[in-house]
């Protein structure tokens, strides 16, 4: 029994032994496969068979379909279920249906598809270009070309123009000469290699140095009377000490030089100056009378008795003047140590000017301050320096407390014996200094010490600020190192509290029976503000 399209080609012989069957695949008449009512295989057919050469199904899907084949003709029998009965016993046959789903490309059709592509691009790229042919129009003229007789000049015109016939001959305008070939430039120079810098010769090995002639070092705190005369001349040259010190050119007169001869060796101009400025090379009638002098005391926070005997107190830290006039300069640094609770105290003083003709004497405390001329140590300990002929400094145990009250500690005193009739004495101490400077009036002197014009009530300590201002310019101090000026604090007696008050000033009676006035008020303002440890500070 046949069933689909019937062809050979792609047939499936399915059957028993008694029931054999032939069931159709691709045939070239059915135009697909059918099985049972036509099941549907995707494009299997659909090119006549061919399809098979370059296409294959992915799967397929079999399934059991019934069939009838005639009573007695089939294996199985239709019930509820179809139940095998035995061969010839049944009117049903079971038959496998395979049906194909999905279909894949050979890969040989693959590669055949591509060897046809490749050939035809081959095949176009092959041909030759295409031929154009162009067919000539002949246009008829109107005027007859081909004879020039009879032709007007428009008609030879309109020759001339359409065929290049009876042109009237022109000769054609000359050529200009043909320039030269211009030459190419010249190429430009090699470049210039660059200089390099000389060597330098080799850096000699150091050589030692020689061995100095003199030590300028040795001896110099009595430079003056020890020092040879060689060794002064060589110093002098090479390290600046034991320079004999040149008249400072604000004066008119060395009143040194020539002294020892200066009634025949000086002039009667300078016989005078000299008299009246340094009381030197004065005839026994007109040697003036000494000005009577008086001494400025300098103390503790710091507190000032001046010349003319005022009261006057400085609490702030920076360079101040003690004493200014046109040739002598006595400044003196305030600031606050570990002991005054942020009171300032005199902690070095600077003496200088005219009179020392260009020197500078510093005298410092005794932990971190050293005595020095021109800004190199003297007198680590006790004895006498020379002060360029200018004067002495001595430096002992001896002399009179401004602090009387300090007198059972050991004693560090300066005493300077200055031109002017100046004398100073510093007494050194742990972080502070005193003072006591003893001179003449001289003329337009003023500083914290006053003004020494017989009037103590211009000495007040807004009066002398106002005067001569907060502090030293920089460029006129006298130390090496600055210290900018900085206020203090500006308390009086009033601020300190009541009970702390009656217990300091009763212990500033105990320690100076008597003490009354403005000591009193001095003496409790310390006791109150910086320490009992400053009680006792010469009241």
């Amino acid at each position: 029994m046949f069933f689909g399209g019937g062809g050979a080609a792609g047939g499936t012989v399915v059957g028993g032994a008694g029931g054999g069957m032939y069931v159709g695949g691709a045939g070239a008449a059915a135009g697909g496969m059918a099985a049972a009512g036509g099941a549907d295989g995707g494009c299997a057919g659909s090119c006549g068979g061919a399809e098979a050469l370059c296409f294959q199904a992915e799967g397929s899907v079999s399934r059991t379909q019934w069939r009838f084949v005639g009573v007695g003709r089939g294996g199985y029998e239709q019930m509820q279920n179809y139940n095998y009965v035995g061969e010839g016993c049944g009117s049903y046959v079971a038959e496998e249906v395979s049906v194909p789903y999905g279909w894949r490309v050979r890969p040989v059709c693959m590669a055949l598809l591509a060897v046809i592509v490749v050939a035809a691009v081959a095949v176009f790229l092959m041909q030759p270009a295409e031929t154009t042919t162009t067919t000539a129009v002949t246009t008829v003229s109107p005027i007859d070309c081909s004879s020039s007789v009879g032709l007007t000049e428009e008609k030879q015109s309109f020759c001339c123009r359409s065929r290049g016939l009876y042109c009237p001959t022109t000769q054609p305008p000359t050529p200009p000469p043909t320039p030269p070939p211009t030459a190419p430039p010249p190429p430009p120079p090699p470049p210039t290699p660059p200089t390099m810098p000389p060597t330098p010769p080799p850096t000699p090995p150091p050589m030692r140095p020689a061995a100095l002639p003199f030590d300028c070092n040795a001896g110099f705190s009595n430079w003056a009377a020890g020092w040879s005369a060689p060794k002064k001349a060589w110093c002098c040259a090479h390290g600046g000490k034991g320079c004999a010190p040149p008249p400072t050119a604000s004066l008119p007169f060395d009143c040194m030089a020539g002294f020892n001869n200066w009634k025949a060796g000086w002039s009667m101009p300078k016989k005078v100056w000299c008299c009246a400025h340094q009381s030197k090379g004065c005839e026994a009638a007109q040697k003036p009378a000494p000005a009577p002098s008086s001494s400025c005391l300098i103390w503790g926070d710091p507190h000032i008795n001046t010349f003319d005997h005022s009261y006057a107190n400085f609490y702030g830290e920076g360079i101040k003047w003690l004493v200014k006039t046109g040739e002598v300069h006595i400044q003196a640094r305030y600031k606050a140590t570990p002991f005054t609770n942020g009171l300032a105290a005199t902690n070095a003083v600077a003496v200088g000017g005219a009179f020392l003709q260009g020197h500078v004497l510093k005298v410092g405390p005794m932990e971190n301050g050293q005595i020095t001329w021109d800004n190199e140590p003297i007198l680590d300990k006790f004895g006498t320096f020379n002060a360029a002929g200018l004067g002495t400094i001595t430096y002992n145990d001896k002399g009179e407390l401004v602090d009387a009250a300090q007198s059972h500690l050991q004693r560090h005193i300066v005493h300077m014996a200055l031109p002017s009739n100046v004398q100073v004495q510093i007494m050194r101490w742990s972080n502070h200094i005193n003072l006591r400077i003893t001179m003449p009036p001289l003329p337009g002197i003023d500083g914290h010490c006053g003004n020494f014009n017989q009037n103590p009530g211009d000495d007040t300590t807004e009066q002398i600020r106002d005067r001569i201002g907060l502090s030293v310019p920089q460029g006129e101090s006298l130390f090496k190192t600055y210290q900018a000026a900085k206020k203090g604090q500006r308390k009086t007696v009033n601020e300190c509290e009541a009970p702390k008050r009656a217990k300091a000033e009763e212990d500033c009676k105990k320690a100076f029976p008597g003490i009354a006035g403005m000591k009193l008020t001095d003496c409790t303002f310390d006791a109150c503000f910086a320490g009992k440890q400053y009680l006792n500070e010469g009241y």
